[in-house]
């Protein structure tokens, strides 16, 4: 277990957690049962019986509503994401290219019974074989879809195999080879935090050195802005030779991401 997640898992912060949700619950309770007197006394005394009677479901409705969203605040996500590392390999392959995407989150759970881990995958192009998707851990299970939705995303999870303990934290990735024989990739990839928090995110770009795009460069889209492909704002980022393997490789890190924004890289 990592020091980070040691202190996000403590006892004291568990406690915390639990009495911030307690607290939240039991004002959400007050405030049900103080509307609900107050629509019942202008019901008998202030209006004449069918606005008395509207406004009195109206109130009624709208805090049972209000209750019900601050149970799914409070539910929340079963996990948070300590590090997310998402990393694109690029390889010549005759006239088209190989393409492996390995991805690795360290997820720490926020209730007991923890089993699944989401890993979705959005793809550009197509290949005449199917991609092949193996987990990184061989103890662990790959589930996916086997067909995109409408965006082209497939969505993907990985099973422990057991149930992970709240405050346990665990690593699990995926890691997916296609090939683009059919339909090229358009040249970006880029990662975010969505659905789950993410406290830090490490996004990688590799080729072989004789391979290297002419340019690379790193962005941050925002998907609150669709209009174009999302706006975007160029990042610095990181470049590195690694003589043992021949690859350079492009890398950017943010630390707690915006869900509304993806980190990567386009390239010429």
């Amino acid at each position: 277990m990592t020091p980070l997640s040691r202190i996000l898992g403590s006892p004291l912060l568990q406690d915390l957690r639990d009495a911030a949700a307690t607290a939240q619950a039991l004002a959400l309770f007050i405030t049900l049962i103080t509307s609900t007197g107050a629509a019942m006394y202008l019901a008998w005394h202030r209006f004449p019986p069918p606005a008395a009677a509207t406004s009195a479901l109206a109130v009624i409705a709208g805090t049972a509503t209000a209750a019900r969203l601050g149970n799914r605040t409070r539910s929340g996500s079963p996990y948070i994401v300590l590090l997310q590392r998402a990393t694109l390999l690029v390889q010549r392959a005759g006239t088209h290219r190989r393409y492996t995407f390995t991805h690795e989150k360290v997820v720490m759970a926020r209730q007991d019974g923890v089993r699944l881990v989401a890993f979705p995958w959005h793809c550009t192009g197509q290949g005449s074989v199917s991609p092949t998707v193996a987990p990184l851990d061989a103890t662990h299970t790959a589930l996916h879809s086997g067909y995109p939705e409408e965006d082209g995303s497939y969505q993907r999870w990985i099973y422990f195999g057991k149930a992970i303990p709240r405050g346990q934290s665990s690593r699990a990735g995926l890691v997916t080879v296609m090939e683009d024989d059919v339909l090229s990739m358009l040249r970006f990839f880029r990662a975010g935090a969505r659905p789950h928090r993410v406290v830090q995110l490490e996004v990688t770009l590799v080729f072989p050195k004789d391979e290297e795009p002419a340019e690379v460069h790193g962005f941050e889209w925002n998907e609150k802005k669709p209009q174009s492909g999302g706006t975007h704002t160029q990042l610095a980022i990181v470049r590195n030779l690694d003589t043992t393997t021949n690859r350079v490789s492009h890398a950017l890190r943010v630390r707690h991401p915006k869900r509304h924004l993806r980190y990567g890289f386009r390239w010429t």
